[in-house]
């Protein structure tokens, strides 16, 4: 029964394959009715690329060369101040996030400092002086100081 299927399933895949191409065709040749000729579809084209026109250039397209000219210069100048002014916000933008970063290191400096000064303020004594000072003092006072070697 195997082999009997087998040319059968081959006429039925043929089948199918035929009658979609013959429908391809079919609706190919409709969508060209609909739309028209190649040239007509050309003309439909350049009439919505006309009315799409929301710069004014239709009313230019009939001026004179240097009026044209004119207008392109126009725009490449503006072209030219939106690049300058783009990369001066960027600049200005770089300039602000790095002055933040340093703000907040600035911040946390402040907080540091306070925190030892704090800390410290318990070593101060009834003459202003901290520990460190009273210390560093004596130590250059006996540095001065003669000494007494040990005799053996």
């Amino acid at each position: 029964m195997g082999s009997a299927a087998a040319p059968l399933v081959a006429f039925a895949f043929a089948l199918i394959v035929l009658i979609w191409v013959m429908l391809r065709v079919i609706q190919r040749s409709m969508n060209r009715r609909r739309d028209g000729t190649p040239q007509q579809q050309v003309d439909k084209v350049k009439v919505e690329m006309d009315r799409k026109d929301s710069r004014g250039d239709r009313r230019l397209k009939d001026a004179p060369p240097d009026v044209l000219r004119w207008q392109v210069e126009m725009h490449e100048t503006a072209r030219d101040l939106m690049a300058e002014l783009n990369t001066k916000i960027a600049i200005v933008n770089s300039a602000c996030r790095l002055a933040e970063v340093k703000l907040r290191e600035l911040k946390s400096e402040i907080q540091r400092l306070e925190q030892l000064q704090v800390s410290l303020a318990p070593a101060v004594h009834s003459t202003g002086k901290l520990d460190s000072d009273l210390a560093s003092t004596s130590h250059t006072d006996s540095a001065t100081a003669p000494t007494v070697e040990a005799s053996e």
